[in-house]
């Protein structure tokens, strides 16, 4: 999906749970990830749509996907306050028409189902009531826990929202999947936030090399960083706690070739 978001977690049990939808129209034109590509992975239904914050190049495809795939439950952060963007009304408003509706969650407010449990970190409850200037500051951090393993969701996060999750959450948090932040972005993953959460690896969407800095942070920190770059798709599987990643993962190299499509998949 270029430099836009797109993950699916197919657990065990069957349950799919997509995180972002890539970058699209409201209409549905242009969308990065088809409902094809979804279906050849075997996915008939989505239980659980996470949509990390009101940016096209994460919530772009959506509409094209749920009005293919029946999606059972959307959820996205709790916003700022601040301007509401003409196509996130019109991608609302088509969902809507679906009879589907994105439920705004804060940190503290979870989902506890049979298979997995997600638990929303940020935005904070008083976040609502301030301004935001940026979408990327109203992002979700959120934490899915399933039998296998850990992902941490963090959308576009900047520094300052990964600050105050170390600042406001217990440090038993560790380990697991990163969805790195912002496409790996010089304005995120902090140190603190990969020492806080010490995941055994982490997972960036990106439609070109991130920057030298960022990979840096990653090595340093002995975190093994899988791209979809320029492949355009990577799957990692978490398995009785142990995550296994592909070998050219294990310290990703500086790709020459023009990027392709990805799509990232989670298998439990």
């Amino acid at each position: 999906v270029g430099k836009g978001d797109a993950y699916v977690v197919q657990l065990e049990s069957g349950t799919t749970i997509m995180v972002d939808t890539g970058p699209g129209n409201p209409d549905g034109t242009s969308s990065a990830i088809s409902p094809l590509r979804l279906r050849r992975l075997g996915i008939q239904q989505i239980d659980l749509l996470v949509i990390t914050h009101r940016h096209r190049d994460h919530f772009g495809g959506g509409y094209r996907i749920a009005a293919d795939i029946p999606i059972s439950r959307c959820i996205r952060p709790k916003p700022g306050k601040g301007t509401i963007s003409g196509d996130w009304l019109e991608f609302t408003q088509r969902l809507s028409n679906l009879d589907l509706e994105c439920e705004a969650m804060s940190a503290g407010q979870s989902l506890r189902l049979p298979d997995y449990t997600l638990k929303v970190l940020f935005p904070t409850g008083d976040h609502a009531t301030r301004p935001s200037t940026n979408e990327n500051n109203d992002s979700m951090i959120a934490k899915i826990t399933t039998r296998h393993g850990i992902i941490w969701v963090t959308g576009d996060s900047p520094k300052a929202n990964e600050s105050k999750l170390v600042g406001t959450s217990p440090t038993n948090f560790r380990g697991g999947v990163l969805l790195v932040p912002h496409h790996g972005s010089i304005t995120s993953s902090s140190r603190k936030l990969l020492s806080h959460l010490s995941p055994e690896a982490a997972i960036v969407s990106h439609g070109k090399n991130i920057p030298v800095i960022t990979h840096k942070k990653y090595q340093s920190h002995r975190i093994p960083i899988c791209g979809t770059f320029p492949h355009g798709s990577v799957r990692l599987r978490l398995f009785q706690g142990f995550t296994l990643t592909p070998m050219d993962c294990l310290w990703e190299p500086t790709p020459q070739t023009p990027p392709t499509p990805p799509r990232l998949i989670l298998s439990l």
